[in-house]
């Protein structure tokens, strides 16, 4: 069964989690018009806006095995939470 605490923290992650695609949902239908405004082909576009979803599937089972393995999922969360804010502004500049 689940306790008050376990529900709390499931809610927030839900909003987290609705919040995170309200916000790709917004900006998502501009970034093709972005990329070719900055001369990229049809083809380039595409392979850039796969590549998200692709790496995606392809290292979330690796950072599942790595939580599931240390017996500390909340860490590994909490590391790829701070990982990703530190390292989400140098998307930009690439």
């Amino acid at each position: 069964m689940h306790n008050a605490r376990t529900n709390a923290s499931m809610t927030s992650l839900f909003f987290a989690n609705v919040l995170y695609w309200v916000c790709a949902g917004v900006y998502s239908p501009f970034l093709s018009a972005h990329y070719t405004s900055l001369g990229l082909s049809a083809a380039q576009t595409g392979i850039l806006l796969a590549a998200t979803p692709v790496c995606a599937l392809a290292i979330q089972p690796l950072w599942s095995t790595i939580a599931d393995k240390l017996g500390r999922r909340r860490a590994v969360i909490v590391a790829l939470c701070l990982a990703a804010a530190v390292l989400a502004p140098l998307y930009y500049l690439a």
